[in-house]
């Protein structure tokens, strides 16, 4: 473009904030249209010519949703006008309380206000000073400045200048584009390039600015790597007003004081942290490998017991990480020598120790012990909620049996205790998740679990819960096809993965596809795909229970998982939840006598396999001598006990199977007809509805 066009040449500003007001005024000129677009096509308000009066922020609902925002801020703003003739006097009294009401709303829901409300509530919270709006006005009546709503859709150059193509059909022709969107992320700049390069900071939530804890930059795994800190736009998406000067005013100063503080007082030497920051008595190495092992037993990662392996192996004398090894031995099957492992973490806890590992490790003693294991965990807990390990030991999810001595509602009632103590975090939020569709809050648990996944997608335990919440919902095509996906994607490194492969076939069993259980069975739960206890829990229960449904004709090979199986996990499982799914595959199998010292075995356990486990071998061994009456009558009184041998409330479903399949085989058909309304009122399933009507007929 030649000099003399360049003064008067029209000109197109992307964005009508004030950024663009702005510009729009300084690049006025009497020959000159200013052009400025945005989604909205909306310019900010004006400031009042004098102050209307201060007042009180609004009273706001215990559980807040974006609905209940909505609803309390219009009324809101509705008084403001009654009392004061002016909106403002109610926004203004919102800039206190922004940044909570944000981090009170899901992801989902503040992806829906950017969505809806982002707009509205920009040009009315970052408004023009009463003098810029006068000349605003003037512009905009003399037609120098001209509003559009719609976005760019093509810019091609004509003649020297440039055509832009609007979506709202218009061709605009200018000598000059403006973006006046505003500050983003920055990648172009040096240095945000470089900390994005290496991982040091990452987008922040819904791509606003980077993600940020009280300023502090976080990694991709939601940790702070290093004391680097931000202020002012970037924060956007965890306070999402942070703009102003005001705001960041605050910020300047918070950062100073932390910044300034003198240092404290510090040992000679510091001990380095485990992922959610508890210090842990070893060296920087060994840590290393710890938090490694922590963190794949937080997202259900295969290698968790290499990695606290490999930190005794570095440091001998490291207590917690022999504990950790002792702990997946005794509930998870791992191959570790669980009596050696819990002798070095007593030796090592006794001699180098701080008072939580200590803690840890009588625990962890207690529960291998069936000591009082269940009782200690929870007081450690209430001393040291942050001890995430001791969390997930605690929920009774796909990794842990959880607490089971206790009553039905004290895991749930733990992870909301403890939420203080996690801020969030995709691990509490993910075990909230799974509890929640337990409670049968289907809706809140698949919330959760979709937040827990846009924090960490590698969550195991969220897409663990979210598998729950399909199943229970009858969602089984919808399950089935999300769930097939991800374990043939991302769900490969997972070290349950053959729980999430029956998951999927239980959404076969439900749809009542024999043939596709019958190729998932061998293709993913086979034994020698499977091995241990996880053949019993997902491989031998599947079996039994498609053979219950009719779902799997001709033999089962019930002895091909038997044989993957210790013999010691068959004789005396340690936890009653290992030992219900040893019950069920002896059943399959038909091995009375194996049953019988089962049996004699829960009889002298713990309180739960004395009081589920060992009557639950005489209902089942009534089953198999094809007793059916005394079956049903026996399992039907186990029911309401059934949830303390932990885990869900899919798994335990088994139980409930083997009930209408000894209720039909008596000849009970009423009660059966019953459970099957009762099943089906809970979730439609194709195979409840074709054995309902087999009964009617």
């Amino acid at each position: 473009m030649d000099a003399v066009h360049e003064d008067t040449a029209d000109i197109l500003l992307v964005g009508t904030g004030l950024t663009a007001v702005d510009l729009a005024l300084t690049l006025d000129r009497p020959e000159r249209t200013v052009h400025a677009a945005s989604r909205s096509g909306l310019l900010p308000q004006s400031h009042a010519l004098g102050p209307a009066g201060p007042m009180e922020a609004p009273s706001w609902p215990r559980d807040l949703t974006l609905n209940g925002l909505r609803r309390t801020v219009y009324r809101h703003v509705s008084r403001s006008v009654r009392t004061h003739g002016d909106w403002r006097p109610a926004l203004d009294s919102l800039r206190p309380h922004t940044a909570r009401l944000w981090h009170s709303l899901t992801p989902e829901e503040r992806a829906e206000f950017l969505a809806h409300e982002s707009a509205i509530w920009n040009t009315h919270r970052h408004r023009m000073a009463p003098t810029t709006a006068e000349s605003v006005t003037r512009a905009r009546t003399a037609r120098r400045l001209q509003v559009h709503t719609g976005t760019i859709t093509e810019v091609a150059e004509d003649g020297g200048r440039l055509a832009v193509a609007l979506s709202n059909g218009r061709t605009l022709h200018v000598g000059w584009v403006i973006d006046c969107t505003g500050p983003g992320q920055r990648l172009e700049d040096p240095l945000w390039r470089g900390l994005f390069e290496t991982g040091t900071a990452v987008p922040g939530p819904l791509g606003m600015g980077v993600a940020t804890r009280d300023g502090r930059l976080l990694d991709a795994q939601g940790r702070c790597p290093r004391p680097l800190f931000t202020l002012g736009a970037p924060r956007r998406g965890e306070l999402w007003e942070t703009t102003a000067i005001p705001e960041i005013r605050v910020q300047a100063a918070a950062l100073a004081r932390q910044l300034l503080a003198p240092p404290a007082r510090r040992t000679a030497r510091r001990r380095p942290v485990d992922g959610l920051g508890l210090p842990l008595s070893t060296h920087a190495e060994a840590a290393t490998a710890y938090r490694s092992g922590l963190d794949r037993v937080l997202k259900v990662r295969a290698g968790a017991e290499d990695a606290f392996a490999r930190a005794v192996a570095l440091d001998p004398g490291f207590a917690l990480a022999h504990a950790a090894l002792a702990l997946l031995g005794h509930e998870c099957g791992a191959a570790v020598d669980v009596p050696r492992s819990l002798a070095d973490a007593q030796r090592c806890a006794h001699e180098r120790a701080d008072e939580r590992e200590r803690s840890f490790v009588d625990v962890i003693t207690r529960r291998v012990r069936s000591a009082d294991g269940d009782r200690a965990l929870i007081r450690h807990l209430d001393t040291h909620p942050a001890d995430a390990l001791a969390l997930a030991a605690a929920v009774p999810t796909i990794a842990f049996s959880g607490v089971t001595d206790l009553d039905d509602d004290y895991a749930l009632r733990l992870v909301e205790r403890t939420s203080p103590a996690y801020d969030g975090h995709w691990f509490h939020t993910s075990l909230l998740a799974f509890l929640r569709q337990e409670q049968g809050r289907l809706h809140e648990a698949g919330e959760l679990a979709h937040r827990a996944l846009g924090a960490e997608p590698a969550s195991g335990h969220a897409v663990h819960a979210l598998a729950h919440v399909h199943y229970e919902s009858g969602a089984h095509e919808a399950g089935r096809d999300w769930l097939d996906g991800w374990v043939s994607g991302q769900g490969r490194g997972t070290v349950h993965r053959a729980h999430f492969s029956w998951h999927i076939a239980l959404h076969e069993l439900a749809l009542d596809d024999p043939a596709a259980v019958r190729r998932r069975w061998f293709a993913q739960l086979a034994p020698g795909r499977v091995t241990g206890v996880r053949a019993l829990v997902d491989s031998g229960s599947l079996l039994w229970r498609a053979r219950l449904s009719g779902n799997w004709q001709g033999e089962l090979p019930t002895s091909d998982v038997l044989d993957s199986v210790a013999h010691e996990v068959l004789e005396r499982p340690a936890t009653a939840f290992t030992a219900l799914h040893v019950a069920v595959a002896l059943t399959a199998a038909g091995d009375l006598p194996a049953l019988r010292r089962l049996r004699d075995h829960a009889a002298g356990a713990d309180p739960v396999q004395r009081e589920v486990i060992a009557p639950l071998c005489e209902a089942f061994a009534a089953l198999v001598e094809h007793r059916f009456h005394d079956a049903a009558h026996g399992l039907d009184a186990l029911l309401p006990v059934l949830r303390k041998v932990g885990g869900s409330a899919a798994q335990r479903e088994v139980v409930e199977e083997t009930l209408l399949y000894a209720l039909v085989s008596a000849g009970r058909c009423d009660a059966a007809r019953r459970l099957l309304d009762a099943r089906l009122d809970r979730k439609a399933a194709p195979r409840d509805r074709r054995m309902l009507a087999g009964l009617a007929g």
